[in-house]
């Protein structure tokens, strides 16, 4: 399970060792060996380049002050697409909230 909070305004992620690749990916993602956990600059990019390395599925999953950090961004990753014939799966809720946020509102 991977856990993402903001502390002093570093976002911190505490993730598996399996995910030690895609955490070092992350932009400006560093590994802290005191803590066991990566650190990025708390900004509303690092947090999407996390939402988006790691798709979180749950809000539990993520610590509050991160919700905050994210602002509306938080909801594009589980709202559902409001027009579909199907069910879609959460990569394509994704991808479609983004293109929609890219595109403006209108």
């Amino acid at each position: 399970m991977i856990s993402v909070i903001v502390a002093d305004k570093m976002i911190e992620v505490r993730a598996p060792y399996a995910c030690k690749n895609r955490c070092k990916a992350l932009p400006g993602a560093r590994w802290n060996p005191k803590t066991k956990c990566w650190f990025l600059s708390a900004t509303r990019a690092a947090a999407a380049a996390v939402i988006e390395e790691f798709g979180i599925e749950e809000r539990g999953d993520l610590g509050s002050d991160f919700v905050a950090l994210l602002g509306d961004q938080i909801e594009a990753c589980f709202a559902d697409v409001p027009i579909t014939k199907t069910t879609p799966w959460k990569h394509q809720r994704q991808a479609f909230w983004r293109v929609l946020n890219l595109l403006g509102d209108g």
